[in-house]
């Protein structure tokens, strides 16, 4: 079973893109997704992958790695006890 399979998902939420990989030698989830106003793109980790690591770092490494948008908002989330989720590049649909 993937690491990812549980991945928690909003019902009014359609997921355009998914792909399982490594970032900064951590599994990963990357999603393009959309709602009915925006579409966004998202890291999702798995808690116990990130070993301790802050929010702060983490979000500096994405921000790094030129996926993100600078100039658009970052926000990250750990509402599932078991994932973080990072959100990026939102845009108006």
């Amino acid at each position: 079973m993937s690491p990812f399979s549980n991945l928690p998902t909003q019902t009014d939420t359609t997921i355009l893109f998914q792909y399982q990989g490594v970032f900064d030698d951590m599994p990963v989830c990357y999603r393009t997704w959309c709602n009915k106003d925006i579409q966004a793109e998202s890291m999702i980790f798995k808690c116990k992958d990130l070993n301790g690591q802050k929010d702060q770092d983490l979000l500096q490494k994405i921000k790094a790695s030129n996926l993100a948008n600078h100039s658009k908002t970052i926000a990250i989330s750990r509402q599932d006890p078991n994932f973080v989720v990072v959100n990026f590049n939102f845009q108006e649909r």
